[in-house]
């Protein structure tokens, strides 16, 4: 059953019927950047802030 269902979904995401929320990854030191991307839409999922070596 568990299968069928990924498989289903799988299918969906193939097909465009469903999108996965689009998200953005930015080193630590561009958070202000980060910031602005949310604060103009300009992404609509999740902003990743990465520790900078």
């Amino acid at each position: 059953m568990l299968c069928h269902g990924i498989a289903a979904l799988a299918g969906w995401l193939a097909a465009g019927k469903i999108q996965v929320p689009r998200f953005a990854v930015r080193p630590m030191n561009e958070a202000a950047d980060a910031h602005n991307l949310l604060e103009q839409r300009m992404v609509t999922g999740r902003v990743l802030l990465v520790p900078t070596r």
